[in-house]
């Protein structure tokens, strides 16, 4: 999934309007971490899914079973 930069910029030129005291390039940055950690896709490495409290797959058994 791409971004869009023309949202980023026209959303950072905005913000510059609103407050011009904030530095323009640290506010596109943060505008742009924002967006990115919205995007970010579920991690498709296993041991990493485990790590943040999933599994790829569905138990087959009940717990206790086999």
């Amino acid at each position: 999934m791409g971004l869009n930069w023309r949202l980023i910029v026209t959303n950072c030129l905005l913000y510059k309007k609103v407050d011009s005291s904030v530095c323009f390039f640290e506010k596109c940055i943060q505008i742009y971490s924002a967006i990115r950690r919205a995007v970010r896709p579920s991690p498709q490495n296993s041991a990493k899914a485990k790590k943040l409290g999933g599994d790829r797959a569905a138990r087959k058994s009940p717990i206790g079973v086999g």
